[in-house]
This record gives structure tokens, C-alpha cells and sequence, in this order.
């Protein structure tokens, strides 16, 4: 059974906070990938510049791992203190299968499935929405939602999923 405190966590760090850092972040990068570009070509791959869709792909590979990886470090240091209790395994149903030891590992299963569920889905609405690319302003607001969007699906799980996980 998930706690009062588990899921406190999970409403207060793994949606609110990471909307937060997730805004700011990828507005950075959004706007670094983009700089000197007036229009973002919806397909393409360059090691200078970003298409429309290289740049989703991306966001679906590392923002699953690079999550798994900062979560579960923030979710060990509390359960060290003892601020948050050990999730059993059972209470996550369906979803226990990723909660497989070592962050790195669970973070490449999130990163793996996130992608396989979700690129084709991706791929096809951006190639119907952003038939000729797109402006400077929409690539940097499309990164941020993109981002913001998949944080919120993602992390709430990868913190159940690192909760699980005992303290060696």
C-alpha cells in the first residue's frame, strides 16, 4: 500500500517540482539547440543543429534516464534519513517489472519503453502538425511541453518504482 508520505513525495517532487525544473531546464536547451535558427526543419540530423523530430527522439531517450537516475538518488538519500518509508514491490501491481535493482538499469527499461510507446505516436503527430517545420518560438515552446508533458507522465513512476528499492 502506498503511504500518505509516498505519495506527498510523488505529488510535491515528481510532478510539481520536476514541472518546475523541467520549464527551466529545457527552455535552455531548447533555446541553445535553436540559437541562429529562424525555422526548425521538421526531419533531419545534425550534429549543429536540431530537426523537430531528432530533437523528441531525444527528449524520450534521455529524459526517462537522466530522471531514473536524479529521482532515485533524491528518493535513496530520504529513505537514508529515514524520511521516507520502503515501498513494497506488490503495491505497484503491474509496474513492479521495472522496479529493477540499480537506477541506471531501470532508467534504460523507462527510456526503452517510453520510446517504444511513444515515437511512433510522436513521429506521426509531428509529421502531420509540423508538415514544413517549424519557427524558432514554436521548436523552444514545443521542446518545453514536450518535455514538461513526458516529465509528468514519467516521473511519478520512477519514483514508485525507486521507492521499492532497499537500502544496501
Amino acid at each position: 500500500m502506498i503511504t500518505a508520505e509516498q505519495r506527498r513525495w510523488v505529488l510535491l517532487n515528481g510532478l510539481l517540482a520536476t514541472a518546475v525544473i523541467n520549464t527551466a531546464l529545457n527552455l535552455a536547451i531548447g533555446l541553445f539547440e535553436a540559437r541562429g535558427q529562424h525555422h526548425v526543419p521538421t526531419w533531419g540530423i545534425s550534429a549543429v543543429h536540431p530537426s523537430v523530430t531528432s530533437d523528441a527522439m531525444g527528449i524520450l531517450i534521455t529524459l526517462p534516464l537522466i530522471t531514473c537516475l536524479t529521482v532515485s538518488a533524491a528518493i535513496r538519500r530520504e529513505q537514508a534519513n529515514r524520511q521516507l518509508p520502503r515501498l513494497d514491490p506488490a503495491a505497484l501491481g503491474r509496474l513492479s517489472r521495472f522496479a529493477v535493482s540499480g537506477a541506471g538499469r531501470r532508467g534504460l527499461r523507462f527510456a526503452a519503453v517510453t520510446f517504444a510507446i511513444l515515437a511512433p505516436p510522436l513521429v506521426l503527430a509531428t509529421a502531420l502538425a509540423a508538415t514544413h517545420g517549424m519557427s524558432h518560438g514554436a521548436f523552444v515552446t514545443y521542446h518545453v511541453v514536450l518535455a514538461v508533458a513526458l516529465g509528468a507522465l514519467v516521473t511519478p513512476l520512477i519514483a514508485l518504482t525507486a521507492m521499492t528499492q532497499p537500502l544496501a
